[in-house]
């Protein structure tokens, strides 16, 4: 899945509200390409391979992020041994954290917007207001209600009213 700038014809009024309908995920079925950067060798530390897993608050999924590759998400079904989704973005992954409470992953990527994958599919929600605010780290709060975003200067939260929504 990769963010598509196109409009959702399956959101009502009460959700275009609070979910951006200009961002959504395209579905793509097969083989796709991941860019890849590749490191300078010749710095110390560079940067290689997977830096960051985490498991699912359920235990069932993990995510990973390659160094190598940092527009991509692959989020891998524990249960069964296999990859799931492959989240691809348009930018960078700057965060990703899972909800302590729900099977629910949410992302930034360094602009406005926090994209939100669980089972039942994906979104992005937009930030209110100031479209300056950059979003480029977020941590759940314990009860999975709510994220903190954090951006340079500022932080803001997000809060989700029902599991229901996604």
């Amino acid at each position: 899945m990769r963010p598509n700038a196109a409009r959702s014809a399956h959101m009502s009024p009460t959700l275009s509200s609070m979910y951006n309908s200009q961002t959504k995920y395209e579905v793509v079925e097969g083989q796709v390409s991941v860019p890849i950067i590749k490191p300078d060798l010749n710095k110390a530390n560079p940067k290689i391979g997977v830096s960051k897993v985490a498991f699912s608050a359920n235990g069932r999924y993990i995510f990973t992020i390659n160094d190598n590759m940092p527009h991509a998400l692959w989020i891998w079904d524990i249960k069964n041994l296999a990859q799931t989704v492959l989240l691809q973005q348009l930018a960078p992954i700057k965060g990703a954290e899972w909800d302590p409470v729900e099977t629910r992953l949410a992302l930034c990527t360094a602009n406005n917007k926090v994209y939100v994958w669980s089972p039942a599919g994906s979104l992005s929600v937009e930030v209110p207001g100031e479209s300056s605010f950059q979003v480029t780290g977020l941590s759940w709060q314990k009860d999975g209600k709510s994220i903190l975003l954090l951006g340079k200067d500022s932080m803001c939260f997000c809060f989700f009213t029902s599991c229901d929504s996604m």
